[in-house]
């Protein structure tokens, strides 16, 4: 039997930002990961909590590296597609930045 290849789903841009506030807050209501003193000045990530934030980080980066690739690769059809037709694409420019 051959392997199937899937293709990795690419998350929107807003998408992939609520995915890391919500790990990060996730995190950081976590007492294993992250000590919250009584300010800010003595709050801080546990040993543990490092090591899972460069664990989080090391998946993130992959969704918004993919996220702004496909971002591009729309804005790059929406800028050809304008030079040529006499048509308007949907949307705006700004939508893409």
């Amino acid at each position: 039997m051959g392997m199937i290849r899937r293709e990795k789903q690419t998350m929107s841009r807003e998408t992939v930002k609520d995915t890391i506030y919500g790990a990060i807050r996730e995190l950081s209501n976590n007492k294993n990961f992250y000590y919250g003193g009584i300010n800010d000045d003595f709050s801080h990530l546990t040993e543990l909590g490092e090591k899972e934030l460069i664990v989080l980080f090391n998946k993130f980066i992959p969704l918004l590296r993919r996220s702004e690739e496909e971002r591009m690769r729309d804005l790059a059809k929406h800028l050809v597609y304008g030079e040529l037709s006499d048509d308007k694409p949907d949307g705006d420019i700004e939508d893409y930045m």
